[in-house]
């Protein structure tokens, strides 16, 4: 049975919960806020750990409070 990984970055909600901006946060990281609102809304398929290690460092906190790694089984193969 095949299982299909997705991984959902919530790292909008949370800057949300925070009052910042992508704009703050990508001045703080040196992170472009285009590619922070392409992590954001979904629109990269891949992400540099760097990436997240600087976001996670930047706001205090572990990666599992902006991310979710959900699996699901596809009973059609």
């Amino acid at each position: 049975m095949y299982k299909k990984r997705k991984l959902e970055m919530r790292l909008g909600e949370y800057l949300d919960q925070i009052n910042m901006s992508e704009a703050e946060l990508a001045r703080r990281t040196s992170i472009s806020q285009a590619r922070l609102n392409e992590f954001i809304n979904g629109k990269r398929k891949r992400i540099d750990v760097s990436y997240l290690e600087k976001i996670a460092e930047e706001l205090d906190i572990e990666l599992d409070q902006i991310m979710t790694l959900t699996i699901a089984k596809n009973k059609n193969l």
